[in-house]
């Protein structure tokens, strides 16, 4: 059974908002959101089942 979730990240370079949204499943979803975070503003992580 797999979970997965949403990633949604705003990133805001030079002046540009980019957003982006993974779904991946919870082993790669947890690292990734922790990592890419900090690095990014708006950044919310969504359970998607």
């Amino acid at each position: 059974i797999y979970e997965y979730f949403l990633i949604y990240c705003e990133v805001v370079t030079k002046s540009r908002i980019t957003t982006a949204i993974l779904s991946f499943n919870r082993d790669i979803a947890i690292p990734l959101f922790l990592q890419v975070c900090p690095q990014t503003t708006g950044c919310h992580i969504i359970f998607h089942g």
